[in-house]
C-alpha cells in the first residue's frame, strides 16, 4: 500500500510537472499570437494566425487533460473528502466545463457593466468640463467688454 501511494504521488508529481511546461507552452502561443497581430494581412500573415490556433487549441486540450488526470489522481492519492475540504476545485472528467463558461459569462458582463458607467461617468466629467470652460471663456469676454 506504501509502494503504491509512493508511485501515485510521483505520478502527482511528474503531472504536475507537464501541467507546469504545458502552462508555460500555451503561454509562449498566446504571447506569439499577439505579437503576430500587427504584421500585415497577407495570405502569410493568416496561415500564421491559423497555425498559432490551432497550436493553442491543442496546448489548451493538452493541458486540461492534466489537469483532469491531475485531480484524479490527487483523488485517489488524498481521498475526495481532503480534496474538497482543502479548497482545491475537482474538475469531473466528464464536466464540459459549462457552467465555468456561464459563470466566466456573467462576470464579463457585470464587467462590461462597470465599465459602462464609468464610460458614462467620464462622458459626464468632459462635458461638465466642456461647459465650465465655455463659461469661463463668456464670462472672460463679458469682462474685456466692460472694461475691467
Amino acid at each position: 500500500m506504501v509502494l503504491h501511494a509512493s508511485s501515485q504521488l510521483a505520478s502527482l508529481h511528474d503531472l504536475a510537472a507537464n501541467g507546469s511546461q504545458q502552462l508555460h507552452e500555451v503561454v509562449a502561443i498566446v504571447r506569439q499570437m499577439f505579437s503576430e497581430l500587427g504584421y500585415g494581412d497577407g495570405n502569410d500573415a493568416v496561415s500564421r494566425q491559423v497555425a498559432l490556433q490551432q497550436q493553442y487549441l491543442q496546448a489548451m486540450l493538452m493541458l486540461r487533460k492534466i489537469v483532469v488526470e491531475s485531480c484524479s489522481l490527487a483523488v485517489q492519492v488524498f481521498g475526495e473528502g481532503e480534496i474538497q475540504g482543502s479548497g482545491v476545485d475537482v474538475p469531473d472528467a466528464s464536466d464540459s466545463y459549462d457552467g465555468r463558461i456561464a459563470e466566466m459569462q456573467q462576470e464579463l458582463s457585470r464587467k462590461n457593466e462597470v465599465v459602462k458607467q464609468l464610460m458614462d461617468q467620464v462622458r459626464q466629467m468632459l462635458e461638465s468640463m466642456c461647459m465650465w470652460e465655455s463659461y469661463k471663456h463668456q464670462l472672460e469676454k463679458h469682462k474685456l467688454a466692460e472694461g475691467h
